[in-house]
């Protein structure tokens, strides 16, 4: 038993006389006011662009006049506990939309709303508000919402006319899918006069009617 004590008492002593050396030389020492090494120093900052160009422009402007317009929706449904059998709303689904008016109408994606049993609406001022469903279109995956809001509360989107775009057109798509701040994707058009018939609800994606006439436009073999 004595053997055993004095063995762990060495290794004891061992350890401790090992550790100033093994602890801090892994991660490196605390850096104190007065270091001086690399890590401390600052980086050389590289200066922003004299001016932004005519299109980074554009797209700034773009963004910062549509996301008044832009809100986020969340979807709850009613389930049932399994096992208490009580009732409760839960999440199902969230996206985004924009006011079309100030009466309180947005507009949104049909499978955003999809089963709601409660729809609420986050305008870009942060406020929420319960929303009734005045309209849907599944099979062009359109849904139409209305909110009691005030009226200085609402920006209505300004809207254009789709047939005045053009393929190879600059495209910005403005969203604020998770209710935390808004995003902003670019693109370009793709496609004049293709509509197509979307929705996720037990239907096949199907082209328009009018696609016979943009097939008549495509390039000869």
């Amino acid at each position: 038993m004595t053997v055993m004590k004095q063995l762990i008492v060495s290794a004891g002593f061992a350890l401790i006389g090992l550790w100033p050396v093994v602890s801090p030389a892994e991660w490196g020492k605390p850096l104190g006011g007065t270091y001086d090494g690399p890590e401390g120093k600052s980086r050389v900052v590289t200066p922003a662009a004299a001016e932004l160009g005519a299109d980074e422009r554009a797209t700034m402007a773009v963004f910062e006049r549509a996301t008044k317009s832009v809100v986020f929706i969340a979807n709850t449904a009613i389930q049932r506990d399994p096992w208490s059998l009580n009732l409760f709303e839960a999440p199902q689904g969230s996206g985004s939309g924009f006011v079309w008016n100030k009466q309180g109408h947005i507009v949104t994606n049909f499978h955003v709303i999809y089963g709601a049993n409660s729809v609420t609406v986050t305008l870009a001022d942060r406020t929420e508000h319960k929303a009734t469903l005045i309209g849907a279109d599944p099979d062009h995956d359109v849904a139409v919402l209305q909110i009691r809001a005030p009226e200085e509360a609402l920006s209505p989107i300004v809207i254009g006319a789709s047939q005045d775009l053009r393929v190879g057109q600059k495209v910005l798509a403005i969203g604020n899918p998770f209710g935390l701040d808004h995003t902003l994707t670019t693109g370009h058009a793709t496609s004049e006069l293709l509509v197509l018939r979307a929705s996720n609800i037990d239907r096949p994606l199907d082209h328009h009617e009018d696609e016979e006439s943009h097939r008549d436009r495509d390039p000869d073999p």
